[in-house]
């Protein structure tokens, strides 16, 4: 982070605009884990900041650290109701942590969203037999 970009975050850290220019800048390196520092700081003065959070998802993701990354993405959708496939993302993550409860909450609002979606409904099937201790085959 360059001189500028610190005092612009220093002075406002709610105006978002220069997280975006550092963002771009840190991904272009690969510095992911600064990506990470950076965004924390973002949100913890304006957690309503739903570019902030993309961005802290996007690098979570890349670092692999799929526990910080379902937090974000909840944080996410508290903001702002997303597409049926970014709430199939957040529920194949709860599914696979072993959050099935979670996750077939999620599948069920892809369904409500789209109810023809195949993999959603496998998985709540799936994860509704299992919840009741019904074998599949």
């Amino acid at each position: 982070m360059n001189l500028q970009q610190r005092r612009l975050i220093s002075l406002n850290p709610t105006y978002t605009p220069p997280y975006g220019f550092l963002f771009t800048h840190l991904v272009d390196k690969g510095l992911y884990e600064h990506i990470i520092e950076i965004m924390r700081k973002g949100v913890a003065a304006n957690p309503q900041a739903e570019e902030l959070l993309e961005y802290l998802l996007d690098a979570y993701t890349k670092t692999g650290r799929e526990l910080e990354a379902m937090d974000t993405m909840e944080a996410i959708l508290k903001i702002k109701v997303k597409s049926p496939s970014f709430l199939m993302r957040l529920a194949v993550l709860r599914e696979k942590h072993g959050q099935n409860q979670k996750a077939m909450e999620l599948y069920k609002r892809v369904l409500d969203a789209d109810p023809e979606n195949a993999d959603a409904q496998s998985a709540y099937l799936r994860l509704r037999f299992k919840v009741l201790g019904v074998n599949e085959n």
